[in-house]
């Protein structure tokens, strides 16, 4: 190998995110990181995966709004089957420590309503706090920070390949 390309390969090597399933995204980017390495998008989720349920919350808040009662309950419907993941996210207003707190607060707020209002077993829930890392949209403009703010609410049904078997 060249002394050049060798040394722009070791000084590309710090630079590589941790990305612990090897599904290609980066875990501080990745909203669901135990899919198969296969079949993921962008966002690090199996390809048509359903949408999430999404809350938006005020600036620098995690209360629950009205409105997210109502989501929640339509959420919930007849039960929940398999595991349900509770992604907080922020803008980037605020340092990259109180984004991580503020997405994780939103996170805990979302998950205790499912268990204490709505029933769903707290074994079946799982937190994630994401902060700023993964913005739908930039943080320049309003409309930006606002759908920055928000939790994402997946169903994971727990179906898991592994080398090709069920």
């Amino acid at each position: 190998m060249k002394p050049c390309l060798l040394m722009l390969c070791l000084l590309a090597l710090p630079c590589l995110a941790r990305d612990a399933d090897g599904d290609g995204v980066p875990d501080s980017k990745d909203a669901c990181p135990d899919t198969p390495h296969w079949v993921v998008e962008a966002n690090g989720c199996p390809p048509g995966k359903a949408s999430p349920v999404v809350l938006y919350f005020d600036t620098d808040s995690a209360r629950l709004r009205p409105e997210h009662h109502d989501q929640l309950a339509v959420f919930v419907g007849d039960g929940v089957a398999g595991r349900v993941r509770v992604v907080g996210h922020a803008d980037s207003r605020g340092s990259l420590a109180h984004n991580q707190d503020l997405g994780g607060r939103r996170a805990l707020a979302v998950s205790k309503a499912l268990s204490e209002r709505y029933g769903v077993d707290a074994s079946q829930i799982q937190r994630q706090s994401l902060g700023e890392t993964l913005p739908w949209r930039d943080n320049l403009t309003e409309t930006g920070q606002t759908l920055n703010r928000r939790v994402e609410l997946w169903i994971e049904t727990g179906l898991r390949l592994t080398n090709g078997e069920q």
